[in-house]
Parts: structure tokens; C-alpha cells; sequence
């Protein structure tokens, strides 16, 4: 993996010379909570395998951080979207600030059995349906709504920490193979 820093930032690119990517922008990796900084953690080793960038705003708003990103040699400007912490991101809201997807991680819902809340990852794009299928945990243990006018996806993950911090992986894995189905040409 190559990265560099810059005045708001850090870039994460598979090599130094990599191009036309799809990139993940993220502006949440500090403050209180620790799931965004592990998410990053995750998505930075994601960079190593996969063919993605993935940059880290310290500040910023996300029209700033698309005008940043969306010219630079190692960006597809058509393929940049964000990664947040909070509420989903309206498909309207993203566009208008020239952002292709989002991915978006939120608390669901309270679990009866353990009254805490069931972390859920919504994977938000555009166009036609994109299916989405994975072995890495039991089918009980995962829940996805699909938006069938959308490339979207709503994950829960049912079983997990409030965090994901005991399926990480699997939710990285989840974006990563979202993005790859996404971006096929």
C-alpha cells in the first residue's frame, strides 16, 4: 500500500501509481467513538487487496472534499463516495454534492434479547439492482433489504456489538464486494 499525506488529510492507494479508482472518502475517523477509526483501520487493509482508494478528511464538508479528490490521477471522478457515521445520506443530498454512493453505518434498533442496538451498514448508490450475496456468517445472522429501483443495500447485522467491532471484517467485506458489483464494466 501507498499513502501520503496532504494539509486535511491522508490518501490510502493500493501503489503509488494507481489510477481511475473508485474512492472512499471518509470525515469521520475522529472524535469520541472508536468505530469509525477501526472502520478505516479496516478499509485501509481492504486498500491493500482491493483496486479502491480510500481518503481521510480531517475537516471538511463533503462538496469540499469531491472537489479535492475528483481531479487527482489516482481518482475515476464518476466513482467517489463517502463513508460516514450517523444517519443515511439522501440520494439527493449525495449527488448534489457530486458524490456517486455512500456508505453509511447507523444503530437499527433496540434487540430485545440483549437491549442494545443492532448495527446496521447501508450501502447507497444509484441505477439498477446490484445482488449482493456472502458465506461469511449464517443467513439468521445476517439481514439485507435490497431497494429494487437502487444499487443499494441495507445490511443488519444481528448477533453484533453496537460498534461491529466483533464482524469488522465482514462489514468491509460487505463494501468491498457492494463497490466491486457496483463499479463492474
Amino acid at each position: 500500500m501507498y499513502y501520503f499525506h496532504f494539509n486535511k488529510g491522508t490518501v490510502y492507494l493500493p501503489h503509488k501509481k494507481s489510477e481511475s479508482l473508485p474512492i472512499i472518502v471518509s470525515t469521520y475517523g475522529r472524535g469520541e467513538s472508536h468505530w469509525p477509526k477501526r472502520v478505516e483501520e479496516a478499509l485501509r487493509v481492504a486498500v491493500n487487496k482491493q483496486n479502491i482508494g480510500f481518503v481521510v478528511f480531517h475537516e471538511g464538508n463533503p462538496a469540499e472534499m469531491a472537489a479535492w479528490v475528483k481531479p487527482r490521477y489516482f481518482t475515476d471522478p464518476d466513482r467517489v463516495g463517502i463513508f460516514s457515521l450517523g444517519e443515511p445520506v439522501y440520494a439527493s443530498d449525495i449527488f448534489e454534492d457530486g458524490l456517486a454512493f455512500s456508505v453509511v453505518t447507523v444503530p437499527h434498533g433496540r434487540d430485545p434479547n440483549t437491549d442494545t442496538f443492532i448495527p446496521t451498514l447501508y450501502l447507497q448508490g444509484t441505477g439498477e439492482k446490484v445482488s449482493l450475496e456472502t458465506l461469511k456468517l449464517k443467513k439468521s445472522e445476517i439481514v439485507r433489504r435490497e431497494n429494487a429501483g437502487t444499487k443499494s443495500a441495507h445490511v443488519i447485522f444481528k448477533g453484533s456489538d453496537e460498534y461491529l467491532f466483533n464482524v469488522m471484517k465482514y462489514a468491509v467485506d460487505e463494501t468491498v464486494r457492494w463497490l466491486s458489483a457496483l463499479y463492474t464494466r
